[in-house]
């Protein structure tokens, strides 16, 4: 395809991204609590510690509340202001990503293959919608990683992300980096990795002084002691899951395209030493924080680009009915529309779950044809019509999240006396709407979530 055809591909396919960003208050925990904090950076001018409801609040480093900050200043809404800042980070990284393949894999379909996967998967649709850590963590890690592996700009624009992924996420950033260290040692890169180790160290410290200095050992306790190593090694945090619980999320992850890891097994496409570099930094993601205790899905969203590079490969060597089978999968789209709310608010173990609609089968059954028939253009063919039953779930969840989920239309009623702490969604977002300063007082005798 032409330049400009891929332009207009990756532009349709950032409607996905755009549409719908306020159509949906803020949701579960997290989004209101670190939106609540970036509005309050930005009101206060402290930039350096982070403050939630009257507390300090050492549990993430200070990227996102930034992003959310400047959205507030420049007069965003109670939505857009912490979710506009995200979505713009992973759009752009798609463009980013489709250069840096193009760029290193001229004349191939790969990069186009690979962008096409990377912006349809259900991981980075799901984050690049929601306000929280791991999109900044996974844009600023991965482009800082293909930077270093492709070696094609200048490393201490390598070392300026890898910095960042630093402020977004703390000292995962560096986890996920690791391997890449042992990469440039091994091309003896040695000049290429002091520099970016150098800037990153150099870009990421003068926040961590500035808090610690202000909040002293309180900070060092929370962030480091608590959030990081008692987060890796023990239960205290209530996200224990099993040893293979990245299994499932990896599988889900880049859905519809999860039919392609069965071609991922070839020796034949690890020829090509920098991609098994990457095969490598994905296995490294995986294994690391499988062997912590406390998981969560967002956990491996950094590792998500290089998936869908190895992705892109499978596909431009996989047999037609390995695309027809991923094409086929858009037909589980709009029955997922009538779902999903009720699974975020009740459980998905609590939820029925529906027939596909009929013309869900007919959209991916058209796109099943074409990827049998017309092999150059299958995957541009899927994309295009994956924007039809994704804007559909928007329109048909996004109501449902809305009201029930939620709590912006709750909060519409006015402030009340006092709030169930057990559901942490809405006590979270209620704080959020109704701008409070201290946290609403708590109903009954239920202690306050954490």
């Amino acid at each position: 395809m032409s330049r400009l055809l891929t332009l207009i591909l990756l532009a349709a396919l950032s409607l996905l991204y755009f549409s719908g960003l306020s159509d949906v208050g803020l949701l579960g925990p997290d989004e209101p609590r670190y939106a609540a904090i970036g509005r309050q950076m930005a009101r206060s001018g402290d930039w350096v510690t982070p403050v939630l409801w009257g507390n300090p609040w050492f549990e993430k480093p200070a990227l996102l509340y930034w992003m959310t900050g400047i959205g507030t200043v420049l007069g965003l809404g109670p939505e857009l202001a912490p979710r506009l800042p995200v979505t713009l980070s992973a759009v752009l990284f798609i463009v980013f990503f489709c250069w840096i393949l193009s760029r290193n894999l001229p004349g191939s379909p790969v990069p186009l293959y690979s962008s096409i996967i990377l912006a349809t998967s259900a991981a980075w649709m799901t984050y690049g919608f929601v306000s929280v850590t791991d999109m900044p963590l996974a844009v600023c890690s991965a482009a800082a990683m293909l930077l270093s592996v492709y070696c094609c700009a200048p490393a201490w624009v390598a070392g300026l992300l890898l910095g960042l992924a630093v402020l977004a996420k703390g000292l995962a950033g560096f986890v996920f980096f690791a391997p890449v260290v042992i990469w440039l040692l091994w091309i003896k890169e040695y000049r290429r990795l002091a520099i970016t180790l150098l800037v990153a160290i150099l870009t990421a410290t003068p926040w961590y002084v500035l808090c610690y200095l202000r909040n002293g050992q309180a900070f060092i306790d929370e962030f480091f002691v608590k959030h990081h190593f008692q987060r890796f090694s023990t239960d205290a945090l209530r996200h224990v899951q099993p040893w293979y619980f990245y299994i499932p999320v990896m599988l889900g992850a880049v859905f519809p395209w999860t039919p392609l890891y069965g071609v991922l097994f070839r020796k034949s496409l690890y020829e090509d030493r920098r991609i098994a570099m990457i095969g490598l930094w994905v296995l490294w993601g995986v294994v690391f924080f499988s062997v912590s205790k406390n998981k969560l899905p967002g956990y491996i969203l950094p590792v998500v680009p290089g998936v869908a590079v190895l992705l892109g490969l499978a596909a431009d060597r996989s047999p037609r009915w390995v695309l027809a089978l991923s094409a086929w999968l858009l037909s589980v789209i709009p029955a997922l529309a009538h779902i999903l709310g009720p699974a975020l608010d009740h459980g998905l173990t609590k939820v029925a779950i529906p027939n596909p609609p009929a013309w869900g089968a007919v959209v991916a059954g058209i796109a099943t044809i074409w990827c049998l028939g017309k092999r150059r253009h299958a995957m541009v063919a899927v994309a295009l019509l994956f924007l039809i039953p994704v804007l559909y779930m928007k329109q048909v969840a996004f109501p449902v999240l809305n009201q029930s989920v939620s709590a912006r239309e709750a909060a519409k009623r006015g402030a009340p006396v006092c709030a169930d702490a057990s559901k942490r969604d809405l006590y979270y977002g209620l704080n959020y709407y109704l701008d409070v300063q201290q946290k609403l007082p708590v109903c009954g005798d239920v202690a306050t979530p954490p």
